[in-house]
């Protein structure tokens, strides 16, 4: 007893004298968010800050649902987390992991909105982890999504990463779902969604199951499951699994590839109205690195012509280039160009490309010099010319009447 009152005592008097400071910590918010049709956010205390058609997410939560009712908005989590409420199980994987059981539905619910995205979420343990119901042109960016489980047998809804009921003409790009029961689900004429550059793997249940939804697809991503796909319709949904030159890595696929491109020589089969042609052999791996742009002509010497070429090459494909010359800036070109009527002096050129996967490119600013020699006054000469001929013609005919005079005295 003495000894507790002692160091209490001793922390009492450290506090006393500043050299030890309590900091009070704040409760993550708890408690569903609704940004309403008119954009305004309710409860107004959620941790999220507008500004402009952007809401930014500023804390995690923890059991809450964020429900989207607004149309032609950026939902950005910065990097914060969603995280389903208490749990009461925890739930081992066939693998052997094990997740928390959602006690809430938690996640982010876009109820009938279009031109929506949501980027820059970590959702764990929820029911869901984003859904769209009667969506479209929303774009699903840079989440990651995981432990997604819970009770269904009397919901249509799954427990999934991403669901999608009725929703077309989505992007789902650059997501990470792991360790969910299902990491995507399209129901219910789900149709017209492109689906990019995800890693969808670990699943309990089904990797991708979908049903009544037709023409979605699928490329670039990584499917690591035990069953990566699966078409739960009587009559099989129609949907495409490649790009026309490559399509998805497939846990369970191993070739062959006799020109060892990097791509199958056979297909990899889900059923008879699903294959991808062109498999990956190994994970696809998101393409970061900028375009190089090098730059033949002109070069940095004096050109003595008002008109120069601009000679260049970009290393890869670009699905736009640019270029600024002096003050000029943002002139579009689909390939090499002639400037034209350039003024006597220096100029400086910089050459920019967009590649295929949003890369931006630019290249070293090139300073070169124009000195056209001054023309020939052509007017003046032609006068003079004209005068010579003249003085010449009337010689002639001087010379030629005093030379009949003389012949004729």
């Amino acid at each position: 007893m003495k000894k507790t009152v002692g160091i209490t005592l001793f922390l009492t008097s450290l506090i006393t004298l500043g050299l030890v400071s309590i900091q009070p910590t704040e409760a993550q918010y708890q408690g569903n968010v609704t940004i309403n049709a008119d954009g305004s956010i309710n409860p107004s205390a959620a941790p999220i800050k507008q500004e402009g058609d952007t809401y930014i997410l500023t804390d995690d939560l923890i059991g809450s649902r964020i429900t989207v009712l607004r149309s032609n908005m950026t939902l950005d989590g910065s990097g914060h987390a969603i995280q389903g409420g208490n749990t009461t199980a925890l739930i081992q994987f066939p693998s052997g992991s094990t997740v928390q059981f959602p006690s809430s539905f938690g996640g982010i619910y876009l109820e009938r909105v279009h031109n929506v995205s949501v980027k820059g979420f970590s959702i764990r343990s929820c029911f869901v982890g984003v859904s769209l119901n009667q969506s479209s042109y929303v774009a699903l960016s840079g989440n990651n999504i995981t432990g997604t489980w819970g009770a269904y047998a009397f919901s249509p809804q799954l427990p999934a990463g991403i669901f999608l009921w009725d929703s077309s003409n989505n992007t789902i790009n650059g997501n990470r779902l792991e360790g969910n029961e299902f990491c995507l689900s399209l129901r219910e004429r789900s149709g017209y969604n492109i689906i990019v550059g995800n890693t969808i793997s670990g699943s309990a249940n089904k990797g991708v199951l979908w049903s009544l939804s037709s023409n979605n697809i699928f490329y670039h991503n990584n499917f690591d499951n035990e069953l990566n796909v699966y078409d739960s319709d009587r009559v099989s949904s129609s949907n495409v699994w490649d790009n026309g030159e490559e399509g998805n890595f497939w846990r369970g696929y191993s070739g062959p590839d006799a020109n060892g491109d990097g791509i199958g020589g056979s297909a990899y089969i889900i059923n008879s109205n699903n294959r991808d042609r062109h498999p990956l052999m190994k994970p696809w791996e998101p393409d970061v690195a900028p375009p190089n742009i090098s730059v033949y002509s002109p070069e940095n010497k004096t050109y003595t012509d008002s008109n120069v070429m601009l000679t260049f090459l970009t290393s890869e494909p670009a699905s736009k280039i640019s270029y600024n010359l002096d003050e000029n800036e943002g002139l579009t070109t689909n390939g090499n160009v002639t400037l034209s009527g350039l003024t006597n002096g220096e100029h400086k050129v910089t050459i920019y490309a967009l590649d295929n996967a949003g890369n931006f490119g630019k290249s070293e600013t090139v300073s070169f010099t124009v000195a056209e020699p001054e023309s020939f006054p052509t007017v003046p000469v032609a006068a003079v010319s004209a005068a010579s001929i003249i003085a010449v013609c009337l010689g002639l005919m001087v010379y030629l009447k005093n030379r009949q005079r003389d012949k004729n005295p």
